[in-house]
């Protein structure tokens, strides 16, 4: 019933949250740095995007308290989290809306929480695109941070 474009659109904002989820556990499984990396993994691949994103928070939380150079660093991240999860709210209801075609008009609608409302394919572009901004910036900001970390940790 969705056109291939449409399709594509939904797609894309589904991988671009993917990668969101596989940062939150990469990062989260090099700030815990237990001895053996399987561990860390195994703690970091529990449970679903927002409970990722709460774990990823926490753990910026408590090593920011540690230090105020850290601190500073950690502030931008906690927002990026933070809008993950309202971006992640709006690609729920994409993702698992269901797709109603009215025949009498031609016209597929998206039925979301009970409401139709017409496909907006420029939204769901948006998102994905917005998502895969947040995802860079994730990448910066963390990168940055474990060297800082590891800075931090040397000088101990």
């Amino acid at each position: 019933m969705l056109t291939p474009s449409q399709y594509a659109a939904v797609g894309r904002l589904a991988l671009s949250f993917n990668e969101i989820e596989y940062a939150f556990e990469v990062y989260i499984a090099y700030l815990l740095g237990a001895p053996n990396w399987g561990i860390s993994v195994l703690l970091a691949e529990e449970g679903m995007f927002r409970q990722k994103a709460e774990r990823f928070d926490k753990i910026l939380d408590a090593i920011s308290k540690e230090s105020d150079i850290l601190f500073a660093q950690i502030t931008p991240i906690r927002q990026w989290v933070k809008r993950a999860k309202q971006l992640a709210e709006h690609r729920n209801q994409y993702v698992h809306a269901l797709a109603v075609h009215d025949f009498g008009t031609n016209v597929t609608r998206l039925r979301m929480r009970g409401t139709e409302r017409e496909f907006d394919e420029a939204e769901i572009n948006n998102l994905a695109a917005e998502a895969a901004v947040l995802v860079g910036q994730l990448h910066t900001h963390c990168g940055d941070l474990l060297v800082m970390i590891e800075d931090v940790r040397g000088a101990k």
